[in-house]
């Protein structure tokens, strides 16, 4: 499930910057199609029983907030997301905007710029078998605003803004793994770095930490 933002802001320079979110919202979901997956892409508002025969939850960051919250919290089904904004209304961090999630962004630019991510665990399959212990580029220019997180003890954290190690870019919850106030995390979730306007300028390395984000979501559950 894709979730893409519901109504478009009358302001007209608002409303080209939302149609180049929804149109790279579009290529996700074509990205996803690539893998082999039947998307339905719906808004913050589905209508019947969306859930039904769904194997992956993909949130994107153009839904609104407000209205999505902890909807899909307790959903025992693996979720993807790149709504920071979600983060603490989900379990995955804490609840303080600015302190356990956020984004970089004008004023707070790390001293490597937004493009970057360090890599620290080699051994996951979420890291696609990229180098650890050294940076990656994620975009094909500084400019760009990266989504963080600073997940509990019980996540897999793969990568960080360098510089910034308590800013994960990239983690996740194994099934059962302690979140953030000790919810058990009812299935596999991912926390990932993209904002949805800035989707045409990911690299290959990006887009593989994507796919691999996807994959392991849905594979099985690690034995304990």
């Amino acid at each position: 499930v894709e979730l893409l933002k519901a109504e478009l802001n009358p302001d007209a320079t608002r409303i080209k910057a939302q149609e180049l979110v929804r149109a790279n919202d579009l290529k996700m979901v074509e990205r996803l199609k690539s893998l082999g997956f039947a998307v339905t892409a719906v808004d913050e508002h589905p209508t019947g029983d969306v859930l039904a025969g769904v194997s992956l939850i993909v949130i994107s960051d153009s839904v609104n907030t407000k209205q999505i919250q902890a909807k899909y919290k307790n959903v025992a089904l693996p979720v993807v997301t790149w709504a920071s904004d979600l983060y603490g209304a989900m379990g995955l961090t804490g609840k303080i905007a600015g302190e356990d999630y956020g984004t970089t962004g004008s004023g707070t630019k790390p001293p490597n710029g937004d493009r970057f991510a360090w890599m620290v665990n080699g051994p996951s399959p979420l890291s696609a078998g990229l180098a650890t212990n050294v940076i990656q580029d994620l975009y094909d220019d500084n400019e760009f605003v990266t989504s963080w997180g600073k997940p509990s003890f019980g996540a897999i954290n793969i990568a960080f803004i360098p510089g910034y190690p308590d800013k994960r870019t990239i983690f996740a919850y194994e099934k059962g793994a302690t979140m953030d106030g000790g919810l058990l995390a009812p299935s596999r979730r991912v926390g990932f770095y993209l904002r949805t306007q800035d989707v045409e300028h990911m690299r290959p390395t990006g887009l593989k930490l994507f796919d691999a984000a996807v994959w392991w979501a849905v594979s099985p559950p690690d034995a304990p």
